[in-house]
């Protein structure tokens, strides 16, 4: 299953399905409570990927001094977000984990297929 990665501005990275993110039958799913752990200690995201053990799929990020050079004074997302989305055709199931990064007049979203691990990126 791909699983979302976080870097809040604390330093700390989460990843889901891994303590204290993990699911539990019955609460809030861990993104959700992720939200929570970031409004109460007052945290902000800084960096949003989907990871699936092989890969990593990655949002540009809030970073000041990014990875890479070229990614150097671009806009930062203001926000992002996560959620898993249910697409049928016909007798075909599929399901994707997207990940959006929110500039305030567009998003840019990454559509990870969760079986064949095919991704599109998609501008809204």
């Amino acid at each position: 299953m791909i699983q979302w990665r976080v870097k809040l501005s604390s330093g700390e990275v989460f990843t889901e399905n891994i303590k204290p993110f993990e699911k539990i039958s019955g609460e809030k799913t861990p993104w959700l409570r992720l939200l929570d752990y970031i409004d109460k200690n007052n945290l902000k995201i800084v960096s949003l990927s989907l990871v699936d053990g092989e890969r990593v799929f990655n949002l540009p990020s809030k970073a000041n001094r990014p990875k890479f050079m070229a990614f150097s004074g671009l806009r930062k997302p203001k926000n992002f977000n996560f959620y898993r989305m249910l697409g049928m055709e016909f007798d075909k199931r599929e399901l994707f984990s997207v990940i959006e990064a929110d500039y305030g007049n567009y998003k840019l979203q990454l559509w990870v297929d969760e079986y064949h691990k095919d991704s599109w990126v998609l501008v809204k």
